[in-house]
């Protein structure tokens, strides 16, 4: 029998994260880890609306650190997690955002399971207007993505991270649609992990991530 996965859920603000988080985890019967870690997000503000961007992206980075080392001991344990972003968008973010290079970070407990979120620009703006809606407000960061050319920026940064090792198995599924369509598509997506590869099934090798990432529900760019 496998152990329980160990599923990263990564894409930009607004693309619907942590509500397929929540559903993956009750399907699965596995608690839902986010980064930056829940003991340092009350300062996550903080940090990003007033420290400098290489100090930010070492906030970022010390808290996936830091969740990779708590990965390693579920993992060992027997015990999978869902967690709400890791690597890939603490380097996209960091280029895309704050100018800072993308590059290696070895050593960090690798998933088996990536799944990288998309939605058009406008699907996103809508949804963070209802999250400030219920929220009172947005973050600056989140704000300053709702525009196409940090969009374009923010995919290609995704691109490069991606592209990087160590993320596991990496699944790219258009989130523009209904939470259910997304999370049917996950859940097919983890169920091909626990099984041997099928010869036919209706997915697509994307050139433009490299390696061997997969698309499900349609191309989103």
């Amino acid at each position: 029998m496998r152990p329980p996965p160990i599923v990263v859920v990564e894409g930009l603000d607004g693309v619907g994260k942590s509500s397929l988080c929540c559903v993956l985890a009750d399907a699965l019967q596995l608690p839902v880890w986010r980064t930056p870690l829940d003991e340092v997000a009350a300062v996550r503000s903080a940090v990003d609306e007033g420290w400098s961007p290489l100090a930010r992206q070492a906030f970022h980075l010390a808290s996936v650190i830091e969740a990779s080392a708590r990965l390693e001991r579920e993992r060992a344990a027997g015990r999978g997690v869902v967690l709400d972003r890791y690597l890939a968008s603490t380097l996209a973010y960091g280029q895309a955002m704050r100018d800072v290079p993308i590059e290696p970070l070895p050593g960090l407990t690798r998933p088996d399971l990536t799944l990288y979120l998309c939605a058009p620009v406008d699907v996103r703006r809508d949804r963070l207007a209802a999250r400030a809606a219920r929220r009172g407000r947005i973050s600056g960061e989140d704000h300053r993505t709702l525009n196409e050319a940090a969009d374009a920026r923010l995919a290609r940064a995704y691109a490069e991270a991606l592209a990087l090792p160590g993320h596991g198995r990496v699944c790219m599924i258009d989130a523009s649609g209904k939470l259910e369509d997304v999370a049917r598509a996950a859940l097919a997506a983890i169920a091909e992990g626990a099984s041997p590869p099928a010869q036919t099934h209706p997915t697509a090798v994307l050139p433009f991530f490299g390696g061997d990432v997969r698309r499900r529900s349609g191309l989103c760019v």
